[in-house]
């Protein structure tokens, strides 16, 4: 996954492995590009430079980072909250005090927050379900945190009827 601007925004761009079968990438483009929830991961645009390897696509890019990110983080900050900020500050290399490690971390997740983010992930699932897409690999490194601290699936291409 990379990092790029597109239109003035900050977009992921995921590029797929040279492996992909054009059927796939073309089939995955197909039906993510029909794609409108919330908690579903938007797609802007899927291309290749040359209609040959390597194919994109670009998608929103989120905050947050992945729900694995996401949750190193908190435990990171759980881990100072709990022992004190000396040894914690000093072997994160982007935090030197107090105040930069708060801005970097934020605060630590409440029980609403995970309740919302695991809703989030069902509210997404239960759309791609209503669409007869079977998502086939949903897993936390493909989940993606946004502002407010919204969760987002990533699109399934599995379609239940073929």
């Amino acid at each position: 996954m990379y990092k790029g601007t597109w239109k003035g925004c900050v977009v992921a761009i995921k590029v797929l492995a040279k492996e992909t079968p054009s059927e796939l990438f073309l089939r995955e483009m197909q039906v993510w590009k029909t794609l409108d929830h919330p908690n579903v991961l938007r797609l802007y645009g899927a291309s290749s430079a040359t209609g040959e390897h390597p194919w994109f696509f670009v998608s929103p890019f989120m905050k947050h980072g992945s729900l694995v990110q996401f949750l190193k983080r908190i435990a990171i900050r759980a881990d100072y909250d709990s022992q004190g900020l000396g040894t914690i500050a000093e072997n994160l290399p982007y935090s030197k005090s107090r105040s930069n490690l708060r801005t970097t971390l934020g605060r630590v997740v409440r029980a609403g927050d995970a309740y919302r983010i695991l809703q989030d992930i069902a509210r997404g699932m239960a759309y791609l379900h209503s669409k007869n897409i079977l998502h086939g690999d949903l897993k936390a490194s493909l989940c993606h945190i946004g502002v407010f601290r919204r969760a987002k699936i990533p699109q399934g291409v599995q379609c239940a009827d073929g």
